[in-house]
C-alpha cells in the first residue's frame, strides 16, 4: 500500500473493513462499494459507487483517477476519525446492544 495510489473495495456484503482504513492511512484514494460502514469510512475522501457492475466501477476508477485529493488529507482523515479507540467503544456498544 505504501506505494500504491488507489485502494478499492469492491464488496457486496461487508462490515467497518480495516482494510480500507489501512490503505486510506497510507495515503490511497479509496474506491468503494456502496455497502454497509464503507460509504462511512471514505467520506469525502475518495469514490463510492451504488451499482455491481462494470460500468459503475469503470466510471468510479475514471473519477478517482481525475481525484485532486491529496494522500496526506486522505490519511490525517481517517487517522482523525477512525482512531482505534472509537472503533473499540463503537464495537463495544454493538455488542452491548446485542446482549439486550
Amino acid at each position: 500500500m505504501r506505494s500504491s495510489r488507489y485502494y478499492i473495495q469492491a464488496s457486496i456484503s461487508e462490515g467497518m473493513p480495516n482494510a480500507l482504513m489501512e490503505a486510506m492511512l497510507m495515503g490511497c484514494l479509496p474506491v468503494g462499494s456502496n455497502v454497509a460502514g464503507i460509504p462511512t469510512i471514505i467520506g469525502e475522501y475518495g469514490v463510492v459507487f451504488d451499482k455491481r457492475d462494470a460500468e459503475s466501477l469503470k466510471k468510479a476508477l475514471q473519477t478517482a483517477l481525475e481525484a485532486e485529493l491529496q494522500p496526506l488529507d486522505i490519511s490525517k482523515y481517517v487517522a482523525t476519525n477512525f482512531t482505534q479507540r472509537m472503533r473499540g467503544e463503537l464495537l463495544q456498544q454493538v455488542v452491548e446492544k446485542l446482549q439486550k
